[in-house]
């Protein structure tokens, strides 16, 4: 078994796409072209007075554009290092059962310093105050499937881990979370950051199978949902 993956023959895969080959490349360019512009904008005040912006808004629009730019940067380092990566998970599964989650990761080059993680997580929202809410997040159970190992170039590699599905009882859902959303969205228009934050404010709530991968200090995270349900005398979901 030891040597099982040494003697596979590799997989007929296309080549190893270069920087120019990958979206991530040019999305991080364009997105540091805008951070550029950003900063000039911060520090002529003239410029901004002429258009009308504020420097607060002119500040979380550099913010914003930087790590969009980093975050397309290690998305192409992550496309040039694997061919493919799918995490498979049941649609639903009912309270008590258990349930099994796999990944399938295909890298173009042997890679080192490799660990792989699969958890399953309750992601709940929790009022605070009078007008606020919060998200909050419980990790349930979790595997470390591969611990600084490495993975064969061109080959497959699969992971699998069983879970049990829980009894729904948190709030997955609040109508507070949506009108926040709503106007972290409105916001976007100024600020790209803002809507991505809506965007994962609307979709936190819920049981979600996380798979973990880093590859030495580049970490990535796959994130399905599951639904959970109990039918009894009453019906819960989740």
């Amino acid at each position: 078994m030891a040597r099982q993956g040494v003697l596979e023959p590799p997989l007929d895969l296309p080549a190893r796409p270069t920087w120019a080959e990958v979206p991530g490349t040019w999305y991080g360019a364009g997105w540091a072209l805008m951070t550029l512009l950003g900063a000039v904008l911060l520090f002529s005040e003239e410029t901004r007075l002429a258009v009308g912006i504020g420097r607060t808004w002119v500040l979380l629009e550099v913010v914003g554009a930087a790590f969009a730019a980093g975050s397309s940067l290690l998305s192409a380092v992550w496309d040039r290092w694997f061919n493919e990566i799918e995490l498979t998970t049941p649609a639903h599964a009912r309270t008590g059962e258990a349930f099994t989650v796999g990944l399938k990761v295909v890298p173009y080059l042997r890679l080192d310093g490799v660990t792989v993680a699969l958890s399953l997580l309750d992601r709940y929202y929790e009022r605070s105050g009078d007008s606020g809410v919060d998200t909050r997040t419980q990790r349930l159970a979790g595997h470390v499937l591969l611990g600084n190992g490495t993975l064969l170039g061109r080959r497959e590699a699969r992971f699998e881990s069983t879970f049990v599905a829980p009894f729904p009882t948190r709030r997955h859902s609040d109508v507070k979370a949506e009108i926040a959303a709503d106007v972290m969205d409105a916001m976007g228009f100024l600020v790209p950051a803002a809507r991505w934050n809506a965007n994962n404010l609307r979709e936190h709530g819920g049981y979600v199978v996380v798979a973990s991968i880093r590859v030495g200090w580049v970490p990535r995270k796959l994130v399905k949902r599951v639904f959970v349900y109990y039918l009894g005398d009453t019906v819960h979901v989740g």
